[in-house]
């Protein structure tokens, strides 16, 4: 007798299966990859089979990580049309035990339309099948399953899996089914399934990283120990046996590695977490027991905003739906995106707003051929309303190594433009687009029963090509643009928004974007000319110096180090600063500096880097320094090993408060006329050398 259960409470069920012990992932399936699995076959839709499509969709719908079988459906469906999917083939003829059937599913129809949706083995590849798990279902539905699945194929030779979806009534919309993470298998002893890479992503900065996993007890008895490893590349495999766990059956549980290891710039790495032993044991059923992932690693990044290219229309009937769900969204998600709208001349005559821009932004990514067409980060999305779901993907994967900063401001039916791109590698064969947009729109009304439209393009400039642009790593460039709106649709000039973003011409990724400001003073240019001096001993300071704008608008300079905003508004065209705690050999350190004006407003943030400890270390044990009482109220007393030279005392942008000129081991100093705050002290000796200590006033 067939037994159901939810993925939760799978472990009281299963207490009564334990006599099934033998080792068996007969099938093990994420759909990771971007090409349909081998030995996977999609078979034609039972009608109509051109109006349908069977895929890998890069999106996470289902539940597990992004790329996952999807069932999709767009136009007039017939009831009682089957899609169907088969597994490759599984020998069964030794198994023993009891079955179970994992998988996640996500139902997605317009409206509440019934469905049925199942799994099945087969003999003759998907003409017939013995269903091991169905359900009927009315309006979208996700969930979980954990079966235990019975079959008359099992125990034999050249079984395939069915996966059907069935459409049980006419619908006029669009349907969507996602499946992913499938697995076949009897119960074991030990047994753990890896089910995510934490803590990494595809896009990294350079330095010591962090690796954790996420992994699910699937066998029959607790797991206290677990023995894995990750390994980057070809460096060194670490290696950590995790005790003093406590992981039922079927329980989740996350862990993270205690060892870092330290990626160099500019790299490509394929990084491989596995799961090695459990209780000090083999896993029985290790089809599952490792990920991998790809790994590049970059000086730095900027602020980022996930650029989104919409296309839509207000003769269009599905896009009212999905406006309502990308406003929604947008409100969610306002501080990290950026989007422009393409009143597109489609169905029909298309929306009134249809300007030759929206067709050159279409046939950039290969005609937009239908509506609504929505990309982000350059990938079209299969669209089902449930952009968040995107935005977790795609967020993740741009890969912000450009920034972008600037104002605009309207006179009259003038727009004026000026921003400046700062790049943090090189960027070669690129394109800048700017996008002019009217936040709010009402005169473009169709017949789709929408009446308000949202950030509606009127107008790129200089057109829909965009601009070519090449540029190389810390280098910057000043854009500016100036438009006539006469010719354009624009109802309100005091409605509009500008966006800018860089994108490959060729591959479509895209860099970064932005908003510009609305303001009355477009310069905001940056300083020029970083350049960093390090000393050649530990505990010591960087020091920064720059050349100010081309222009007196400023107020002052931001700095950073390693994106950590260390001193704001410094008036003076230098800075000094502590190297960052646990520095080593070779560490790559980045120093970013902005130009602040009025409002608080920033320039694009200039960068420059240098490795850490470039002169000898060694010299840091040589002199022995000690200074007390530290934190200080009004005074210090310094004491070293050998004769000191000079004693100066610098503030935290590296003016130089107070200079001393002695020959003594020993110096007293009164800081009574100093402020609350840090402090740096250096001394030097009279053989040369110098050290430089930090001292903190109350």
């Amino acid at each position: 007798m067939k037994k159901r259960f939810l993925l939760l409470t799978i472990l009281i069920i299963l207490t009564n299966c334990l006599f099934a012990q033998s080792s068996a992932l007969y099938l093990n399936e994420t759909f990771n990859d971007s090409d349909f699995p081998s030995g996977w076959e999609r078979l034609p839709w039972s009608i109509n089979p051109n109006q349908t499509v069977i895929t890998i969709s890069n999106t996470n719908n289902a539940g597990g990580e992004p790329r996952e079988l999807c069932f999709a459906h767009v136009g007039a469906t017939t009831a009682g049309r089957w899609g169907r999917v088969l597994s490759p083939e599984i020998n069964f003829s030794n198994a023993s035990g009891t079955f179970f059937l994992e998988t996640l599913f996500k139902l997605e129809p317009f409206g509440d339309v019934p469905s049925i949706i199942g799994v099945g083995t087969t003999t003759d590849n998907g003409e017939t099948w013995n269903t091991i798990w169905q359900e009927s279902y009315t309006g979208t539905v996700q969930n979980a399953i954990a079966e235990e699945v019975e079959s008359p194929d099992f125990f034999s030779d050249k079984v395939r899996l069915v996966f059907y979806f069935k459409c049980e009534d006419d619908n006029p919309l669009i349907f969507r089914y996602y499946v992913d993470n499938i697995r076949l298998y009897t119960l074991v002893d030990y047994d753990a399934s890896l089910l995510s890479i934490d803590g990494v992503d595809e896009a990294m900065t350079q330095g010591k990283k962090e690796v954790g996993f996420s992994f699910a007890n699937k066998g029959s008895k607790t797991i206290t120990s677990l023995e894995a490893g990750y390994q980057f590349g070809n460096l060194p495999k670490i290696t950590q046996i995790f005790e003093s766990l406590s992981v039922a059956q079927d329980k989740e549980f996350s862990l993270i590695f205690s060892e870092k290891t330290k990626l160099e710039l500019d790299k490509d790495f394929a990084l491989t977490v596995s799961i090695d032993k459990i209780n000090g044991q083999a896993d029985q059923a290790p089809g599952d027991n490792s990920k991998s992932m790809d790994v590049h690693t970059y000086m730095t990044f900027a602020e980022k905003r996930l650029v989104i290219d919409h296309f839509t229309s207000s003769t269009c009937s599905p896009c009212l739906q999905v406006n309502q769900s990308m406003q929604q969204f947008l409100a969610d998600f306002q501080d990290q995106t950026v989007i422009t709208k393409y009143p597109a001349n489609l169905p029909g005559s298309g929306d009134p707003y249809f300007n030759p821009d929206v067709a050159l932004r279409g046939n950039y990514y290969g005609t937009v051929s239908q509506i609504p067409t929505i990309f982000f980060n350059g990938n079209r999305l299969e669209i089902n309303g449930n952009f968040d779901v995107f935005f977790n993907s795609y967020y993740q994967k741009q890969v912000p190594v450009v920034e972008l900063r600037g104002n605009f401001k309207v006179e009259g039916t003038v727009i004026n433009m000026d921003f400046n791109m700062a790049a943090y590698q090189d960027i070669n064969d690129a394109v800048l687009f700017v996008s002019v947009n009217e936040k709010h729109t009402t005169g473009n009304t169709g017949n789709n029963l929408e009446t308000d439209f949202y950030h509606v393009m009127m107008k790129m400039v200089p057109d829909g090509n965009g601009t070519p642009v090449q540029i190389s790593r810390y280098g910057v460039q000043h854009f500016t643009f100036e438009y006539d709106m006469t010719s354009t649709f624009v109802e309100e000039m005091s409605d509009l928004e500008v966006v800018v973003f860089i994108q490959d011409k060729t591959g479509k990724k895209i860099y970064n974007g932005n908003y510009l400001l609305e303001r009355n003073l477009l310069e905001n240019a940056p300083p020029t000319d970083l350049k960093l001096v390090y000393p050649t001993l530990k505990g010591a300071i960087f020091r920064a110096s720059w050349q100010a704008p081309a222009n007196d608008k400023f107020t002052g300079y931001n700095l950073y180090v390693n994106d950590e905003k260390i001193a704001s508004n410094i008036t003076s065209n230098e800075g000094s600063f502590e190297l960052p705690a646990g520095s080593e050999v070779g560490d790559i350190n980045v120093v970013k500096v902005a130009a602040v004006y009025p409002d608080g407003v920033e320039s694009v943030r200039i960068a420059e880097y240098k490795f850490t400890f470039e002169g000898s270390v060694g010299e840091f044990n040589e002199t022995h320094v000690k200074i007390y009482p530290n934190p200080a109220k009004n005074h210090i007393n310094i004491s070293a090993e050998k004769n000191m030279k000079t004693i100066e005392i610098f503030n935290m942008i590296g003016q130089v408060q107070s200079r001393f000129n002695l020959n003594t081991d020993h110096y007293a100093i009164n800081l009574e006329k100093y402020g609350s705050g840090i402090y740096f002290c250096k001394i030097i000796f009279e053989d040369g050398s110098s050290v430089i200590r930090k001292i903190v006033m109350r």
